[in-house]
């Protein structure tokens, strides 16, 4: 008989100003969650592993400190993009 995998279940979510932050588990997966992230557009999705010693609140604030990272590296390589097609201007503009 064949079983039907289970469903991942949403453990938390956060809105932050620009930012939005899901953690997913899976029943009977203890070495990792899922992360969904977007900001500003873009969409970030991983595995992101348990530590066996922290609280979800714990683990909500380093998936949170993680998605900033992220996406401020994101804009970092977007705006050295637009100066490589744009030159200078663009970075006085956006100023």
């Amino acid at each position: 008989m064949e079983t039907t995998p289970e469903l991942p279940k949403l453990l938390v979510e956060k809105y932050l100003q620009g930012m939005h932050i899901q953690l997913w588990g899976v029943k009977n997966n203890f070495e990792y969650i899922m992360l969904n992230a977007n900001c500003c557009g873009e969409i970030y999705k991983r595995r992101f592993p348990l530590v066996p010693t922290e609280t979800l609140k714990e683990t909500l604030d380093r998936a949170i400190l993680v998605a900033t990272a992220t996406f401020l590296q994101l804009a970092v390589i977007e705006v050295n993009q637009a100066k490589e097609v744009h030159g200078i201007a663009y970075q006085l503009i956006r100023i």
